[in-house]
């Protein structure tokens, strides 16, 4: 059985989502789609010159091969990510590019001409070397290390972080994870060890 529930707290959006990788998917899809729209930078997709974010996704996937490799590695996530873009009822490779957070900050500076890499700062109001710092603490006495990370997010972004709590019911595995409509989870912590 699907278990969903949706608060806003404060400047925070919290999500409760249960199920298999798909069903997750599909339950934050289909509760924060009105949200999802904002999160596809129609800034980026015309200083690249497209006119969307779905073709500027589409080619992004032609000529890379991110999806290739979740496939292979994780596709359980690409089983949340395909529930994800069903629920919104958007196209699953655009939903699948906006959770390439990292790889797209290096992409589109490859892709960039300088005229556009300016307007790409001044619209996020960000340098290209914004990246957010972890920490982890390991005692040999204790049985679990400590593993911390800030948040160094775009200005675009305020207003709809996402706390979503997860379970997974064939396992006991729960976690929470900070992420944002559109993303299945940039970093958090779960009931497991490392």
């Amino acid at each position: 059985m699907l278990n969903t529930r949706i608060q806003f707290l404060l400047i925070m959006i919290y999500l409760e989502t249960e199920g298999s990788a798909y069903e997750r998917g599909k339950i934050h899809g289909e509760a924060l789609k009105e949200h999802i729209p904002r999160m596809m930078f129609k800034e980026i997709t015309r200083h690249f010159g497209y006119k969307s974010y779905d073709l500027f996704a589409k080619d992004t996937l032609d000529e890379t091969n991110f999806l290739s490799a979740a496939k292979k590695w994780t596709p359980d996530l690409v089983d949340e990510i395909q529930g994800i873009a069903d629920g919104a009822k958007f196209d699953f490779n655009s939903i699948f590019v906006r959770q390439l957070i990292g790889e797209m900050s290096w992409y589109w500076i490859l892709r960039a001409s300088k005229v556009n890499l300016r307007k790409l700062k001044d619209i996020f109001k960000t340098t290209s070397n914004q990246e957010c710092t972890a920490l982890g603490v390991f005692d040999q006495a204790q049985d679990h290390p400590i593993i911390a990370q800030n948040a160094d997010n775009s200005i675009g972004w305020v207003g709809v972080e996402t706390l979503n709590h997860a379970k997974d019911p064939e396992s006991s595995m729960e976690w929470y994870h900070i992420g944002y409509p559109a993303l299945i989870g940039i970093y958090g912590m779960n009931n497991c060890s490392i």
